[in-house]
């Protein structure tokens, strides 16, 4: 039977869940409260059927989730919305650390690498982010600074 809300604990260490049952279009899944499991912990998580899947810390003694770059400690973690997309997380004796994670996962969720192109100076990004379309070449320098440059001949 297929849930859209799941509530992992210890004995979830090295499965992986998938969202493809859930009788909604999402499935919601709370990690373990840091004080249950051990430093090593850790659980993969993927997206099919073409339903979303969002990972979330426990409210009690949750820990964050870390993740690469700049965007740091979250609270939470979104799979992009299409099929065969996988997050894995392992847990460090404090916090969650994504271990892994599909392309486009890894790009939805603001990391390397971009998908689009900015929409200003200013739009997020984290710093090494590289993106390009016929016209410019576009680099994250600092958090949410873009710089471009035009394409030439040479």
């Amino acid at each position: 039977m297929g849930v859209s809300s799941y509530g992992a604990g210890p004995t979830d260490c090295g499965t992986v869940i998938s969202n493809y049952n859930s009788p909604i279009s999402s499935l919601s899944v709370t990690l373990p409260s840091t004080t249950a499991i051990a430093a090593g912990w850790s659980m993969g998580f993927v997206s099919d059927n073409g339903k979303t899947l969002t990972v979330q810390v426990n409210g009690t003694s949750g820990g964050q989730i870390l993740m690469p770059g700049t965007r740091g400690a979250q609270s939470s973690l979104s799979l992009y919305g299409q099929n065969y997309e996988l997050v894995r997380l392992e847990f460090d004796g404090s916090n969650f650390r994504l271990a892994a994670a599909t392309p486009a996962t890894a790009s939805a969720n603001g990391m390397f690498p971009a998908t689009t192109t900015p929409s200003s100076s200013s739009a997020g990004c984290q710093t090494g982010q590289l993106v390009f379309d016929p016209d410019y070449l576009y680099a994250c320098t600092a958090p949410n600074t873009w710089k471009r440059s035009a394409w030439s001949n040479f």
